[in-house]
C-alpha cells in the first residue's frame, strides 16, 4: 500500500505533536485513522482507529471478547452446584455470530485457559464433529443429525463455562505494542526517519486521549442489544465534601468500561485498565467520580500549566 504525501506529512506532524508532548486527542485520532491500513490486521492501532472510525462496532477483538462475555451470562446461569443452559438456543440452526462465540471464541478460550473443563472432549476432536455435522448455509449454520443437539448442548456449556473479565487491553500492553508497530511502520514507510518512541514517553496521555475518544462507542450484539463504552473511575469513592473540597484516594484510576443495556456498575465489562490518577479530570467532573457511575461526556486539553486534562462537554 501507498502512502501518499498528504498522510506522510499529516503522520509527521501528529507524532512531532506527541513527541513534543502538546498534543491532544485530534492528534492521537489523526494519527490512528492514518495508520490502521498500514500495520496488521491484529494490529492495536488498527482495532483503536476502527473503533474511532466507526462508533458502531460489530467486529474486531473486543466485540468478539465482549459478545463471548454476553453469551455467557445471558445462556448459564448457577443452579445448585451447576450451571446449564438457561437461554433457549436452538441447535439445530445456529446463526453464524452465535455459532463463532460459542464454538470459535468459546471453544479457544476454555482450551487455552482451562482444557480440562472440556473432557471427555477435547478442542480437536469438537472441530471434527463441529465440520461433520454442521453445514454453513449463508448466515446459519444447520445441523446434519438432530441426534447431536444433546451433544452439541451440552459441548456449548463447557464452550461458555469461563467468564473472564480481565480487562481485555492492558494500558501497558497496548502503549507497548502501539509503540512497535509505529516503529515497524517507519521502518518500512519513512525511510531516513526515525521514530524516538514518543507514545510511551508520553503514556499516560496517549491513554486519556484514547479512552475520550472511545467514550459512548456503540457494540451491536448478536442478541440486538447494544453495549455502551463509559469512563468510570475503579477504586474508593471520591466524595466532594465542599465545593472543590474532595477526599481523594491514589489508589483510584480513570478505566474504560463497556456498559451492557441498563445493567449496573458490577455487570460492567472492563475494556481498558489503568493508572490515570483522577486528579486528570477537571474539577467540575469531579462530582460524577462515583464508584457506581460512568463520567457523563468528556473531551481532552491542556490546562493553563500545559497539562492534558479531561474537561467536560
Amino acid at each position: 500500500m501507498r502512502l501518499t504525501p498528504k498522510q506522510r506529512a499529516s503522520v509527521l506532524n501528529n507524532v512531532k505533536a506527541i513527541d513534543q508532548a502538546c498534543f491532544d486527542e485530534k492528534h492521537i485520532k489523526d494519527l490512528l485513522i492514518d495508520l490502521r491500513e498500514f500495520v496488521g490486521p491484529k494490529s492495536i492501532i488498527r482495532e483503536l482507529g476502527h473503533f474511532i472510525a466507526h462508533y458502531q462496532r460489530d467486529s474486531g477483538k473486543y466485540h468478539a471478547e465482549l459478545s463471548l462475555r454476553v453469551a455467557s451470562k445471558k445462556f448459564l446461569s448457577p443452579k445448585g452446584q451447576k450451571r446449564v443452559i438457561d437461554y433457549d438456543i436452538d441447535f439445530t440452526t445456529l446463526p453464524k455470530d452465535l455459532y463463532d462465540i460459542i464454538f470459535n471464541h468459546g471453544l479457544n478460550q476454555v482450551n487455552k485457559l482451562a482444557p480440562h473443563i472440556l473432557q471427555p472432549f477435547n478442542k480437536k476432536i469438537i472441530n471434527t464433529m463441529l465440520i461433520d455435522k454442521y453445514t454453513k448455509n449463508k448466515d446459519y449454520y444447520v445441523i446434519n443429525d438432530v441426534r447431536y443437539v444433546t451433544a452439541f448442548r451440552e459441548i456449548a456449556k463447557k464452550c461458555l463455562s469461563l467468564f473472564v473479565n480481565k480487562p481485555v487491553f492492558s494500558y501497558k500492553q497496548m502503549i507497548h505494542s502501539m509503540d512497535n508497530e509505529i516503529k515497524q511502520f517507519y521502518s518500512e514507510y519513512m525511510a531516513g526517519v526515525k521514530y524516538s518512541s514518543s507514545i510511551k514517553k508520553n503514556a499516560n496521555d496517549v491513554l486519556l486521549c484514547i479512552m475520550s475518544l472511545l467514550q459512548d462507542a456503540h457494540f451491536n450484539l448478536f442478541d440486538g442489544s447494544t453495549a455502551k463504552f463509559q469512563l468510570i473511575a475503579v477504586g474508593t469513592i471520591v466524595k466532594v465534601l465542599a465545593e472543590n473540597v474532595l477526599i481523594k484516594d491514589p489508589t483510584m484510576a480513570i478505566s474504560g468500561a463497556v456498559q451492557i443495556g441498563d445493567s449496573e456498575f458490577e455487570n460492567m465489562s472492563i475494556f481498558i485498565d489503568s493508572d490515570i490518577n483522577p486528579a486528570k479530570i477537571h474539577p467540575d467532573n469531579y462530582k460524577q467520580l462515583d464508584y457506581s457511575m460512568p463520567f457523563r461526556a468528556v473531551y481532552t486539553k491542556r490546562d493553563d500549566n500545559g497539562s492534558l486534562r479531561l474537561f467536560p462537554y
